[in-house]
Order: structure tokens, then sequence, then C-alpha cells
């Protein structure tokens, strides 16, 4: 969810900024929840708005860093939570990004 007054879209294409994208992307880094490079995270967005228009559930995919990721091999490998751990927790991505966003975007949910 966007208020979009101050962006120029939220497709990062027009080299304008700020943009929704450049926004998120920078929460990302910011965070270091990228994997790598953009190109590298598989980053797909569905739809995009115009200069000042506002949006609600707006969809973006991508692979972000887990706690459950073993990059060692140069390979990506997902290990799911045993059910006998508790403790172990996934990154709260939702909190994490709200927190590295602007008032005026807000991450409202998460599917993994």
């Amino acid at each position: 969810m966007y208020f979009g007054q101050r962006f120029y879209g939220f497709a990062s294409e027009a080299q304008l900024e700020p943009t929704v994208e450049s926004e998120i992307f920078a929460a990302l880094k910011k965070t270091r929840l990228l994997i790598g490079e953009r190109k590298e995270a598989h980053y797909s967005r569905c739809g995009r708005t115009d200069k000042g228009v506002s949006a609600f559930g707006q969809v973006i995919a991508l692979y972000l860093r887990s706690k459950y990721m073993d990059t060692s091999d140069d390979k990506i490998t997902v290990h799911m939570p045993s059910d006998n751990i508790s403790d172990e927790k996934e990154i709260d991505y939702v909190r994490v990004l709200n927190r590295a966003l602007p008032k005026d975007i807000r991450v409202i949910g998460l599917a993994v």
C-alpha cells in the first residue's frame, strides 16, 4: 500500500526519483534482505502506477534472505524448520521492511 503523491509512479523506468520501487529496493538493501543484486532476486511486479497515484494491494515477487537458507556450495538451498525445534522463526519481513520504508509506503502482507 502506498500514498503516491510524492512519487513518480511505481516503476523505476523513467529514471525519475523517487519511485515506490526505488524506495522498496533501498529498504531491501538497507535491511540486507536482498540476495545479491536485483536480477539475482528474480524480481517481478504486477502492474504499475503513474505519477501521484496511490495503490492498495500492489503485488511484487522476489527472492529474499531467509533464516532457513544455506548459501554454501554457491547454491541456494532452503531448509524448512523441523517441528521439534520451537525457537526457529523466520524473519518478520513485514515488520523489518516497514521500519525501513518511508511512512507513505507500507508492506501489508507476505506469502512464502
